[in-house]
Parts: C-alpha cells; structure tokens; sequence
C-alpha cells in the first residue's frame, strides 16, 4: 500500500498542497489536461516556479483566474452551492476516482460551513472555496492523488500520554488463562508460551484487548493505533490484523471480522 503522510504543525493551504504534490512528482502537464476537464467559467492558468521561504526550498503555484470580469490571483467573488460544485464535477471527464476524492473534500467543507451558518450542507454558498482557483486545488489534489496512485491519505496527531503513575500490572486473562496478557508490562501468552509480535501487533493487539466485545470501525482502529486521522484504503489494518491472527494460534478467532464496518475482539 501506497499512504501519503502529511505532517503539517501549522495547517496547509489548497495551493501549497497542490505544489507539494507536483514536488512529489505529479506531472504538471498532466495535471493540466486533466484539470481543462472541468468547465469552469472564466479563464485560468497554472504559474508554477521555485521558490524560497525561510532556508526551506519547494515549489510554489498560484492559480492566476479570470472569472466574471476579475482577474488575477485573489479569490473572485462568484459563490456557488455545494449542488453548483457537485454538478460541475460529476459533469465532467475526470475519472471515477477524481471525482469520488474530489466531492469527498467538498463534501466535509460543507458539512463544515453548514454546521456554523445553521443550514444543510447542498445549501451552502461557498465563498473562497467556491472560487475558481479553490476548485482548481481541490480537483487538482484529486488528480496529483491518483497519477501518485496513493492508496491512502494520513495525517500526524499527538496522542495524549496519561500519567498512570506507579499502578501495579494489569492481567487479562481469557479462556481459563489459555490467553493471557500482561498490558503494563505488554506481554502475551498463550498456553503458557511467550507470544513474540512486532510493536505494532502488541498495539493492535491490546488496544482491541482494552475494548474486547466493542465494535471498532477501521478507521477507528487505524486513528487509535497508528495515531493518525486515516482516509482511504485500509489494507494495512486488515494485513496486521491477519499477522495477528496468526500469532494469536488457536486463539485467532477471536478477533471477528465484521463485514463492511471492521472488527470486534471477543472471546468465543
């Protein structure tokens, strides 16, 4: 699996994201054809160059647009709904999964704008994020994900570290004590036997331990175990659930696969 990790203490604007994917190695002119796909009013174009900013070196892009009579950079003042969006990129040639990326973005930017303007997110009048030049960031990361094949977006989140002080072992132990495992002291046993895992299957392991009889979405399981906000495809949860399974033995069933939402640790 392909993931794509963005590490970005301070946020990332629509444009700084599109140049850093053509630094990841989207084709420009690629990424050129594609976006004349759209049918947007008005004329636009992409300025890319290198740039310098603080000893940090990188691409930088500005979407120069002429929309109703406005010209340059700066956003133009044309709102559109989130039906006038939806409508201009299902009508076009991008490919299912341009498409599919692209409305997903703007679907959580409406959910967003709906919930503070009080109303329902196909009503809302984008303002920026309806200008031309945010549509093309948008359609434009859409297209730079799929020439990148990325198979799945991730983002870095702190996880909180609690202060447990000097608390004594805590041990679980299922099936008579056939399963056992030291959480403080993050061993497994089975049967008696010292189980070996990698970090991540401990982790895996133990925090659906913690919440056995819980069903826990991927996406759920990715977030709390990886420690990222996980978008997409979610191959690598269901690889290190299988190495799982097969550390765990006769004892691999109960990790229950539930279809369509994720798993669910119980004990049989």
């Amino acid at each position: 699996m392909r993931a794509l990790v963005y590490d970005c203490s301070a946020g990332i604007s629509g444009d700084m994201n599109l140049a850093a994917l053509i630094d990841l190695g989207a084709d420009r002119e690629n990424l050129e054809r594609e976006l004349s796909k759209l049918h947007v009013h008005g004329e636009w174009k992409l300025e890319c160059r290198r740039a310098q900013q603080h000893g940090i070196r990188g691409t930088r892009i500005d979407v120069l647009t002429e929309e109703e009579g406005h010209s340059g950079s700066s956003h133009a003042h044309h709102h559109r709904t989130m039906a006038d969006i939806r409508k201009l990129i299902e009508t076009s040639a991008l490919s299912n999964t341009v498409k599919r990326t692209a409305l997903s973005i703007f679907t959580l930017l409406a959910e967003a704008e709906a919930r503070v303007h009080g109303t329902t997110p196909e009503e809302v009048h984008f303002h920026e994020v309806g200008a031309v030049d945010s549509i093309i960031d948008i359609a434009g990361a859409a297209i730079c994900l799929e020439m990148l094949r990325v198979d799945a977006v991730m983002k870095r989140v702190k996880r909180p570290v609690a202060d447990t002080g000097k608390a004594p072992n805590q041990i679980i132990e299922l099936d008579g004590g056939g399963l056992k495992a030291d959480v403080t002291a993050r061993i497994v046993y089975v049967d008696g036997q010292r189980v070996d895992m990698s970090p991540k299957e401990y982790d895996l392991f133990f925090y659906m331990l913690e919440n056995r009889n819980i069903a826990l979405s991927r996406e759920k399981l990715i977030s709390e175990v990886w420690g990222y906000d996980f978008y997409g495809d979610a191959r690598t949860l269901d690889t290190h659930i299988k190495l799982l399974r097969k550390s765990l033995g006769k004892y691999a069933s109960y990790i229950v696969t539930l279809r369509g939402v994720g798993y669910r640790f119980e004990e049989n």
